[in-house]
């Protein structure tokens, strides 16, 4: 977990993984998350992007898998944020 972006030592809480969480970028509407396997930007705010997605991809918003649908016809314009899966203080 440890990189250029994001060091554990220095985080005051357990680390259990990273999420990516997606908003509309016409409406500010969450869509919900995914899972990040590794860290390719900075976390919260400084490693915001936009980006188009052009096939349909499954996120989990709450406890329920939801489909967000997207094709090259019909993209859908994104926000993503990188956050912390966190758990106790150390």
């Amino acid at each position: 977990m440890k990189n250029q972006f994001f060091n554990p030592d220095t985080c005051p809480f357990e680390v259990f993984g990273f999420v990516e969480d997606l908003v509309c970028a016409e409406t500010y509407k969450a869509l919900g998350s995914r899972p990040v396997a590794e860290l390719t930007r900075p976390t919260g705010s400084p490693g915001m992007i936009t980006f188009t997605l052009t096939e349909n991809v499954i996120l989990t918003k709450g406890m329920k898998q939801i489909l967000i649908k997207a094709s090259s016809q019909r993209p859908r314009r994104v926000i993503g944020t990188i956050q912390i899966l966190c758990g106790r203080t150390k």
